[in-house]
């Protein structure tokens, strides 16, 4: 699949252009998945889901799994809610990282 590029004048970013190929799958992901409330609704962007497509080669199969585990794994562990104060001992132990 083929993902167009076009600079855009007023910022100089790239945007990515979807096929309607490529929307379709994206849409297909959002009906497996099922409608996401609160913040899980905010890893289920067009962009986001198609950052899963891409990374599973295009296979819906493969990217609505990966996507459920990491939705269940965001759930679980809540990354967005830590903050330096909660994890700071760890730091001030002298720990080194294994090589």
């Amino acid at each position: 699949m083929s993902v167009d590029s076009k600079k855009s004048a007023s910022n100089g970013q790239e945007k990515m252009l979807l096929s309607q190929e490529q929307q379709a799958l994206i849409n297909e992901v959002r009906k497996l998945i099922g409608p996401q409330s609160g913040k899980a609704s905010i890893f289920c962007s067009d962009a986001c889901i198609s950052r899963y497509l891409r990374a599973r080669n295009w296979n819906v199969k493969k990217a609505v799994k990966m996507l459920k585990l990491t939705l269940k794994w965001r759930e679980e562990y809540k990354p967005e809610e830590i903050r330096w104060e909660d994890i700071a001992h760890e730091a001030e132990t002298g720990k080194k990282k294994k090589k």
